[in-house]
């Protein structure tokens, strides 16, 4: 297989932090390669949404992780914080 790229934008801490990456790269699977548990079938010409998570392995290590999903246009109904979850409303609010 060759290699292949999906192209993220990065947010502005993850901007400030890669000026000193210079051209080293910013995550890698584990030593012993990435397995996956399930297939995995992106389709040509189908469109999808990429995020790039950061977290913690059970030890405690640091890792990444790239979820993967269908894309949803935005339809400009009510806003979602970013997991996806209602935001709170607030009743108080004077209009």
């Amino acid at each position: 297989m060759n290699k292949k790229y999906l192209n993220m934008f990065p947010g502005d801490d993850l901007k400030n932090a890669m000026s000193s990456f210079g051209k080293k790269p910013l995550g890698k699977s584990h030593s012993q390669g990435f397995t996956p548990k399930e297939d995995i079938v992106l389709k040509a010409g189908q469109t999808y949404s990429l995020t790039l998570w950061s977290g913690t392995t059970q030890n405690g290590h640091p890792s990444i992780s790239l979820a993967i999903e269908d894309w949803q246009p935005f339809t400009g109904g009510s806003s979602n914080n970013a997991e996806g979850a209602a935001a709170p409303s607030n009743d108080d609010a004077p209009f």
